[in-house]
């Protein structure tokens, strides 16, 4: 009967060949095989896991619309084509959800880490931009590849309530800088310098 039908197809390609297989439940393991082996090479052409999310629900679709002709089946002690598919796509379904669990999991840990490599500052980004410029304009660290300098701090320090600084806004606020920082950050550097000549008797030597 199946071959029958094959014979009266009128475009002879793979998808209507294997959609007739499956109306008339041609259960054999050669087609389910078959079907799952060219399943899982569409999934491997994209390595996104979302994208092979949605192309199995596409195929669970395609699946589902297939018509049933009889309750006939190829082989009677097997479980129908169709359910076994289904059990396919389901567990390729949770292989997926558990890998996307595992890759979450991987950038949370990635992210506590690196969180706790950063060595903190007790000042606010805008404090800490300025006096990397001060830093630049005093020639304590060089000019040269600014860019590459701010990411450099932005990805190894930390404030008490900024954990991931950016290079891009770091940089900006140690140029756009307010009177209230430039204010207090003369504060802070006076109290550097009453500290030293409090503890190495530096106050009356003006030469540096």
């Amino acid at each position: 009967m199946i071959l029958g039908k094959l014979l009266n197809i009128e475009l002879l390609v793979s998808e209507s060949v294997e959609d007739l297989l499956i109306t008339y439940d041609f259960n054999s393991p050669e087609f389910f095989n078959y079907y799952a082996k060219r399943c899982s090479d569409l999934l491997l052409q994209n390595s996104s896991l979302h994208f092979q999310t949605e192309l199995l629900i596409a195929m669970e679709d395609h699946l589902n619309e297939i018509p049933k002709s009889s309750s006939w089946r190829f082989k009677l002690d097997d479980e129908s084509i169709r359910e076994q598919l289904k059990i396919f796509y389901r567990e390729k379904k949770d292989n997926i959800k558990q890998r996307k669990e595992l890759r979450r999991s991987e950038i949370e840990d990635s992210k506590l880490w690196e969180e706790n490599e950063k060595a903190q500052i007790n000042l606010p980004v805008p404090q800490i931009g300025f006096l990397i410029r001060l830093f630049m304009e005093q020639g304590l660290i060089p000019k040269e590849d600014i860019g590459k300098t701010f990411s450099y701090y932005a990805k190894h320090f930390r404030t008490p309530n900024t954990s991931f600084i950016s290079a891009d806004s770091l940089q900006k606020k140690s140029l756009d800088v307010e009177f209230s920082t430039a204010r207090k950050m003369k504060g802070y550097l006076i109290g550097m310098v009453n500290w030293i000549n409090e503890h190495y008797n530096t106050s009356n030597y003006n030469k540096l």
